[in-house]
């Protein structure tokens, strides 16, 4: 994926990755993190970059520590230098017409999306520059830098659910 730095007379182009997976345990975490997204308040609602339904920046349930420690040790855990840190993580809920802002997760390493619910009509997730578009697949984790510019078109159904996140890294 490319991404663009810089104004209009000073342009950089990076080539960047980012990583998509399914859990071991796929449906079993994607039905637990379901349940627990419908017993969290979303009293960050319309207040930040999502303008949809959002919990506060630091849920915790049971589900999110399978996820972390899923993303830390599993997928992360190659970075044998680095301790990789779940930072911050919340749920969001989209109806029709609600849509995320394109913004970056910086100062974290990097950030995450996993797809809880999906119906048809739910929004990709964009990275902004390069306008590669993500489908939503339930169960499915997007894992990308975090200086990636990304958001959320406009949404055409109710009960898009999310699960998002970011990882810090703290040396060992």
């Amino acid at each position: 994926m490319d991404l663009v730095i810089g104004g209009a007379d000073n342009l950089v182009t990076e080539q960047i990755e980012f990583v998509t997976v399914e859990h071991p345990m796929g449906e079993q975490l994607r039905q637990l993190l379901l349940h627990e997204s419908k017993t969290i308040d979303y009293n960050m609602s319309y207040k930040t970059n999502v303008q949809a339904s959002m919990t506060d920046w630091e849920v915790e349930t049971k589900g999110i520590k399978m996820i972390d420690e899923w993303i830390t040790q599993d997928i992360l855990g190659v970075y044998e230098k680095y301790k990789m840190i779940l930072s911050n993580v919340w749920f969001a809920k989209y109806s029709k017409e609600e849509y995320t802002r394109s913004h970056a997760h910086l100062p974290a390493v990097f950030s995450f999306v996993y797809f809880i619910q999906s119906p048809v009509g739910s929004s990709p997730l964009v990275f902004t520059h390069s306008k590669t578009e993500i489908e939503p697949k339930e169960g499915l984790l997007v894992l990308f830098p975090s200086v990636l510019y990304h958001h959320v078109p406009p949404n055409k159904c109710d009960d898009r659910i999310v699960l998002a996140g970011n990882i810090s890294v703290a040396t060992r």
